[in-house]
C-alpha cells in the first residue's frame, strides 16, 4: 500500500428495486400511459372471449 497515493474508497450504492429502476429511465406521464395502453389491450382482448 502506497502511504501517499491511497486506494479510493470502495463505493457502496445502495439497493435498488425494479420499480426504481424504471422510474430512472421513464416519467410519471410515460408509465401512465403505457400503463393505458396495456389496459386497453387487454379490455380488447376480454371483448373477444364469449362467456361460457
Amino acid at each position: 500500500m502506497d502511504p501517499v497515493n491511497p486506494p479510493s474508497p470502495v463505493r457502496n450504492e445502495p439497493y435498488k428495486t425494479h420499480l426504481a429502476y424504471v422510474k430512472e429511465r421513464r416519467s410519471d406521464e410515460d408509465g401512465a400511459a403505457l400503463l393505458e395502453e396495456a389496459l386497453e389491450a387487454l379490455r380488447i382482448r376480454r371483448r373477444g372471449r364469449v362467456a361460457g
